[in-house]
């Protein structure tokens, strides 16, 4: 069983975001403080991240219920000592399983370190991640908000956020240009302005980030 830690945030990230943001500071006041938690087992949730990506919420929950039945704990040994057409079963693709089975081996062979990560800021853990061969920026960062806890990771790369920001600003499109403008406001709690995003979006997504 995980220990699944808060989220933590003081009172000025929530004044900061309602004075960097007109259109978003009204959602502030109507949900008030928002909450998530995180996972401190950052394979674990790299993998739940990497599941998710890309596909619904209820069919990425059921992808990592049939990993954890046939795994156990999903750490990366037990990835590695895991029968490939046991993990096909789960439903997750050929490259998802391959991404995911050669972290496990970087990891076992002390070629990646998953928590030698506190010189990166939260940009460069970000980029850190999305660096790994098959991890995107979705599973990026995911993992650095539900898994570090990181406070200024503005998701770019969640649909449901961009829908939510389209929804707050009246925009007909979502550009990088302007999630970079948001992200400029929003520094150095882009986290938490992310949570408000989802909670607008009508709750978190499946997956990592609100067990416990």
């Amino acid at each position: 069983m995980h220990a699944y830690l808060d989220i933590h945030y003081g009172p000025e990230a929530m004044r900061h975001l309602i004075l960097a943001d007109k259109a978003l500071a009204p959602y502030i006041e109507k949900f008030g403080r928002v909450s998530a938690k995180r996972d401190p087992d950052i394979f674990a949730v790299l993998v739940s991240s990497i599941i998710a990506d890309g596909v619904a919420a209820a069919t990425a929950l059921g992808v990592e219920r049939r990993l954890i039945a046939h795994c156990g704990a999903i750490t990366a040994e037990n990835i590695l000592k895991a029968d490939l057409g046991k993990l096909r079963e789960t439903g997750l693709s050929q490259t998802k399983i391959a991404t995911i089975r050669d972290i496990a081996q970087k990891i076992a062979s002390k070629q990646l370190d998953l928590n030698d990560t506190l010189h990166f800021d939260d940009d460069e853990y970000v980029a850190f991640l999305a660096g790994i061969k098959g991890v995107g920026r979705h599973a990026a960062e995911a993992t650095a908000i539900f898994g570090e806890g990181r406070l200024d990771v503005f998701v770019y790369a969640d649909p449901l956020v961009q829908k939510a920001v389209m929804k707050v600003h009246g925009y007909t499109s979502y550009s990088l240009e302007r999630h970079e403008r948001l992200k400029k406001q929003y520094s150095p709690y882009g986290t938490l302005a992310t949570l408000y995003y989802y909670a607008i979006a009508e709750g978190l997504p499946q997956g990592v980030g609100r067990k416990g």
